[in-house]
């Protein structure tokens, strides 16, 4: 931009010619608004006298409604207006226009509407005023000289003539700021060049030159130490994960040592609870056939005694077959008395006959009993021997469920206390292997730590390197400004210069230090603001 390209001096000498600009073109807009306004006041107040005594010069008229007169002196009026009247109605009491006389250049106005809308305003008021850009506009009663109403009229007066002097008035101030403005302009460039351009320009050449060195320099420091805080970054973040892995394994340790204690309870606990199950086992097994043996004991007595109460039955049987036969041996001998009585020993032998045949049935019958309880016998003495075999059988189970559930009882307890003991040996490796954790998390951390504190202060020197770096290169480009500024740009430099760089716009990360945070780019190059 050509801006750009202009000395501080001509800049300075444009901005206070601006400057003095708006000022001097403030003032004399406001001298010009004042005269206005006073001229504007004068003219209003000289047209509404003039519009109260055409009222009253035409209040007969209007009073008697007499149109013809109302005519020749608003004529008369309106030729000694010199043009200034643009429009003139007159109107009665109850608002009929009696009279009416337009300029060719006047604009409409709805005078009728506005006297019929605000006749009762007049009626009170006796003056309605309406200012426009281009007219002013007044309602006016019309009083006889004895103060009765005898009408109203309406004139639209004409601002043409005050535009126009304030238009000239514009183009006489414009001229003369020009004028001045153009004077003062080369004045300013001739003393700002003599007193200001040419001495701070050899200052700032001097100063480009030496903050250009500076800058370079800072700038090949600032690379080595960043190269330095990104070593130990890497070797801070190999530091981390290893200390994180570490970490990891030691919580692993301590979850599997958690197990193993939890293992080695349970372990307890089932050693505990298998041998209260075998013993209770042992115990309900030798309760469960000793009950058995019992109840084979009471089954056999119980047989000794049906085998007793068969023989006794045998016994009485053995005795009803003699009583049955001493029976059929009497009832022969009555039946053989019988015969030998003749007639009368009939009934008798017919007894004799039927207690025979009584001793028949009861002899048959104690012999099918006496089988019967033979048969009964011989089963009893047969389930005896086998419920005296079982009970040998249990016996001998019982010893060898014994002997299996001891031997059980044993093997298990063994076993378990194998178990438990390598729980144990286990569970004491695991511990050595979380204190040996442990402590190498805490050499970790200390050299972790270590490592960090040296990566704090090399960010620290790197922050105060980077923000001098900063600094000097701001400094060189605010000189390059400076010195664009105030040397014109066809002076030759005698020595030439790389460009500086700009100030990168995000630092890289700096840790908080109690160094004193040196002034931005951006502050000092707000510093520098006032002379651009």
């Amino acid at each position: 931009m050509r801006w750009r390209k202009l000395t501080l001096g001509t800049r300075l000498a444009f901005i206070i010619t601006l400057g003095f600009s708006v000022g001097i073109v403030a003032l004399a807009l406001t001298l010009i608004q004042l005269q206005s306004q006073a001229a504007a006041e004068q003219l209003q107040n000289r047209q509404s006298r003039l519009t109260q005594l055409i009222a009253d010069e035409i209040a007969p008229a209007l009073h008697l409604g007499d149109s013809r007169i109302i005519g020749k002196k608003a004529k008369a009026f309106i030729n000694a207006s010199k043009g200034d009247l643009a429009l003139f109605k007159a109107y009665d009491l109850s608002g009929e226009l009696l009279h009416t006389y337009r300029s060719d250049n006047l604009k409409s106005y709805q005078l009728d509407e506005v006297i019929h809308k605000h006749l009762d305003e007049l009626l009170q008021k006796e003056l309605y005023e309406l200012n426009t850009p281009d007219h002013y506009v007044v309602f006016r009663s019309a009083h006889l000289p004895d103060d009765t109403l005898g009408g109203f009229t309406g004139i639209a007066w004409s601002k043409a003539q005050l535009n126009a002097s304030q238009q000239e008035l514009l183009t006489v101030a414009f001229s003369t700021t020009a004028g001045v403005l153009i004077v003062g302009t080369l004045v300013l460039l001739l003393l700002i060049n003599r007193l200001v351009t040419r001495p701070v320009s050899k200052l700032v050449l001097t100063m480009d030159h030496g903050s250009q060195e500076i800058a370079d320099a800072n700038q090949d420091l600032t690379d080595r130490i960043n190269r330095q805080s990104a070593s130990l970054e890497e070797t801070a973040a190999s530091m981390e994960e290893m200390e994180s892995i570490v970490k990891n394994n030691t919580a692993e340790v301590k979850r599997a040592n958690k197990l193993v204690k939890t293992t080695r309870e349970s372990a307890d606990q089932s050693r505990a609870q298998v041998l209260d199950t075998v013993q209770k086992t042992i115990a309900s097994n030798t309760k469960t056939l000793l009950h058995l043996q019992e109840t084979n004991t009471t089954i056999v007595e119980a047989m000794s005694d049906i085998t007793d109460s068969s023989k006794r039955i045998g016994g009485i049987i053995n005795l009803i077959n003699d009583i049955t036969f001493q029976t059929n041996l009497l009832a022969l001998n009555a039946s053989v008395e019988a015969a030998r009585a003749g007639e009368h020993g009939k009934g008798f032998a017919v007894v004799a006959s039927e207690i025979r045949k009584l001793a028949y049935r009861s002899s048959k019958a104690s012999k099918k009993i006496s089988d019967l309880i033979e048969t009964s016998l011989e089963r009893i003495n047969t389930g005896r021997e086998l419920v005296t075999k079982g009970d040998s059988t249990l016996t001998g189970l019982r010893g060898e469920t014994e002997a299996m559930l001891t031997q059980l009882r044993e093997e298990t307890g063994e076993n378990l206390d194998l178990i438990l003991k390598a729980v144990v040996e286990f569970s004491e490796v695991m511990e050595g292997i979380e204190a040996a954790s442990a402590e190498h998390v805490q050499g970790i951390e200390q050299v972790n730590k270590a490592i960090t504190d040296m990566d704090q202060l090399t960010q620290e020197n790197a922050a105060v390197v980077e923000q001098t770096a900063t600094a000097s290169t701001s400094m060189a480009y605010e000189a390059k400004r400076l010195r664009d500024l105030f040397v014109s740009s066809n002076r030759a430099d005698p020595v030439p210069r790389p460009e500086p760089e700009l100030p990168p716009a995000s630092a890289k990360r700096v840790v908080a230090t109690e160094y004193q945070q040196l002034p931005s780019p951006k502050n000092r190059r707000e510093d520098f603001r006032e002379f651009e």
